[in-house]
């Protein structure tokens, strides 16, 4: 819950990249339909920025998950 609602104060004050990298981590850590879902929204953003691999971003802006 706590990571849901982080990604959405970031979308909401413009931080898109952070975002994208919690719903990246988020993803991981449901697994299952509802990550799936997750990871691909994020990964479908980091590809409309040009941005070839979010995982590398997401290690820096969003660490401990690995």
């Amino acid at each position: 819950v706590a990571l849901a609602r982080a990604a959405a104060l970031a979308d909401d004050a413009g931080f898109t990249m952070i975002a994208a990298c919690v719903r990246l981590r988020l993803g991981q850590l449901l697994g299952g339909d509802a990550g799936a879902t997750l990871r691909a929204r994020a990964e479908t953003w980091a590809r409309q920025e040009d941005i070839p691999t979010l995982s590398h971003f997401a290690r820096v802006l969003t660490p401990g998950f690995d």
